[in-house]
């Protein structure tokens, strides 16, 4: 059976499920009681599953609450299978909506932050202008722009992002090396 960790699941336990085949344990973890299946902080080690036991982990704007980006990726690591693959979805340092806002944590680049984590192979790296938003025009405009910036996202985070503007979101596909 295939088993997925849904990591700071938040209020997806009920609203925003991972959709996966038959056969598939979902697994939903964060801090508040009655989001998720176990209730723990993520700013706590080592989490309280036994190692290699997901053959994937998704993260979906999550991991900027925290504070240490290596012991929560050691942690996944840990946890996950050899060969699994790790979904992270985070808020890009160039969203106009973070702009002038304190922040609490880092976020993700293409350039730092995916590649510099050992024992993960970095198998894509996707940016989305606009994520959040239901005007149609604005989705509509989405799509082509998140295509030219699709072909090269390092050029598109270092030029790109501030002669257009900043991009909504960041999405990292890891596979676990072990």
């Amino acid at each position: 059976m295939k088993k997925i960790l849904d990591l700071g699941c938040g209020y997806a336990k009920r609203h925003r499920p991972i959709k996966a085949g038959t056969g598939t344990e979902i697994v939903k973890l964060d801090i508040k009681e009655g989001y998720a299946d176990v209730v723990h902080d993520m700013n706590e080690y080592p989490y309280p599953f036994e190692d290699n036991s997901f053959d994937e982990v998704h993260i979906n704007h999550s991991e900027y609450y925290v504070a240490d980006k290596e012991k929560l990726m050691a942690e996944i690591h840990r946890i996950s299978r050899p060969g699994a693959r790790v979904i992270i979805r985070s808020i890009h340092f160039s969203s106009l909506p973070l702009i002038g806002r304190e922040t609490r944590y880092a976020f993700f680049t293409t350039i730092g932050s995916f590649g510099s984590f050992e024992k993960f192979e970095v198998k894509k790296v996707r940016l989305h202008y606009f994520v959040w938003e239901s005007k149609l025009w604005k989705r509509i405009l989405s799509a082509p722009l998140d295509a030219i910036a699709n072909i090269s996202p390092r050029f598109t985070e270092r030029v790109w992002c501030y002669l257009v503007g900043g991009f909504e979101e960041i999405q990292g596909e890891l596979e676990v090396v072990k």
